[in-house]
C-alpha cells in the first residue's frame, strides 16, 4: 500500500477516498487481454466484457480548451468496439464541473454517491450482530465462491460477471495479492453476506458489501464493514473509506460524518454501529454512463447492476465500487 494517510486535512480525505476507488476498479484493465491506460490526462481501462463495470474511464483531468475534443475521444474508441463503459467523477476530476458537459456527449449521469472516510482509532470494536452470524476472511476457492453468491444477487449481476469477478480474484489473478481481503458472512453456516478490504491510496477501503434481501435489517452488513475496518487498524492503518450501499445506508451512516455538502435523513440500522465512528467524512462522487439509446449500448444493460464506485441507480441498489450510491 502507498505511504499510510495520516493527515486529517479533509481535502486529503476527499483525494484519498477517490484514488482509492480509482486503483481498486483499475485492477480489471490489468487482466489478460485488457488493457489499463495512465496516461497525462486520463485514467482509463477497456476489458472488451459486454457489462460496463469491466469498462470506463476512471479519472480525467482535462484542460478546457481540450476538453470536448478529449472526451469525444475517449467516447468514440468504446463506440467503436460498441461497447458498455462507465465514467466517473469525484475530488481528482478536473475541471470539477466536467460531469455538466456529459449530456451533449450522449452520457446520462447515474447518480450520486457519499463517501465516507472512518478514523479507525475511533472505531468502537463492538457491534450488535445477530446470533448465528460469523464473518470469516476468504481462505480458500470455495470460500471464494461463497463470497461470489452475495455479490450477484445483493448487487443483481449477471452471472458472466461475478465468474470474471472471482478469476480476479483468485491468489494467481491480477487481484490476487496482498492488497485485497475478502469476507463471507454465515448465518447458521448459510453464506449470506459480502465484503472485501483494499488497502490503496495510503487508506483502506470497504466495497463489495452485500446481503441477501431475505436477511437485510440485522446488522448484517455493519458487522461485514467493521471486521475488516478492525483488521486494517490492526495492520496500522489510520483511515478507511466505505460507500454505503442504498438499501442499507444507515449502517454507515449511523457512525457520524461531517459532510462537505447536506446529506439527506440518514438513520442508523437497527444493529448497526451506532456512533461508533465520530469522524466520518463525506465525499459526493458522480458516475456516468453512456446513454441507453446510444447503439452499442446492448439491450438491458442500462438496468443490470453495475459495479465500479457504486450500484445500479435506476434501481436503486448500490453496486460494488463505482461512483453512483454505494
Amino acid at each position: 500500500m502507498n505511504a499510510i494517510l495520516t493527515d486529517a486535512n479533509p481535502e486529503a480525505l476527499r483525494r484519498a477516498i477517490d484514488q482509492n476507488q480509482i486503483e481498486q476498479q483499475a485492477v480489471f484493465g490489468l487482466a489478460s487481454g485488457a488493457t489499463l491506460h495512465d496516461d497525462a490526462d486520463v485514467t482509463w481501462f477497456y476489458t472488451g466484457l459486454n457489462h460496463p463495470m469491466f469498462n470506463g474511464v476512471l479519472s480525467a483531468r482535462f484542460e478546457p480548451a481540450a476538453l470536448e475534443s478529449r472526451v469525444r475521444a475517449m467516447l468514440d474508441f468504446f463506440k467503436k468496439r460498441r461497447t458498455p463503459m462507465m465514467w466517473w467523477t469525484g475530488p481528482l476530476t478536473y475541471p470539477a464541473d466536467l460531469d455538466r458537459h456529459f449530456p451533449r456527449f450522449g452520457l446520462v449521469r447515474a447518480g450520486d454517491q457519499p463517501g465516507m472516510a472512518v478514523n479507525l482509532q475511533a472505531l468502537v470494536q463492538g457491534v450488535s450482530r445477530p446470533p448465528g452470524l460469523r464473518v470469516d476472511r476468504v481462505q480458500t476457492s470455495t470460500d471464494l465462491e461463497s463470497w461470489g453468491l452475495p455479490v450477484r444477487i445483493g448487487f443483481g449481476l449477471p452471472k458472466f460477471a461475478v465468474r470474471t469477478l472471482l478469476d480476479h480474484f483468485q491468489p494467481a489473478g491480477p487481484a490476487g495479492g496482498p492488497k485485497w481481503r475478502h469476507y463471507v458472512g454465515r448465518l447458521n453456516g448459510r453464506s449470506v453476506a459480502s465484503s472485501t478490504l483494499f488497502l490503496g491510496a495510503g487508506v483502506a477501503g470497504i466495497y463489495y458489501v452485500a446481503t441477501l434481501p431475505a436477511f437485510r435489517g440485522q446488522g448484517i452488513a455493519a458487522a461485514m464493514t467493521v471486521t475488516p475496518l478492525l483488521e486494517a487498524r490492526q495492520m496500522a492503518c489510520g483511515w478507511a473509506c466505505c460507500r454505503p450501499p442504498t438499501r442499507e445506508r444507515g449502517s454507515i451512516a449511523g457512525w457520524g460524518s461531517r459532510p462537505t455538502a447536506p446529506s439527506a435523513g440518514l438513520s442508523p440500522e437497527s444493529g448497526g454501529p451506532g456512533s461508533a465512528c465520530p469522524n466520518a467524512f463525506k465525499n459526493s462522487t458522480r458516475l456516468a454512463r453512456l446513454a441507453p439509446n446510444v447503439p452499442f449500448l446492448s439491450p438491458g444493460l442500462a438496468g443490470s447492476g453495475e459495479a465500479g464506485r457504486s450500484a445500479c441507480p435506476d434501481r436503486g441498489r448500490a453496486l460494488p465500487g463505482i461512483k453512483n450510491a454505494l
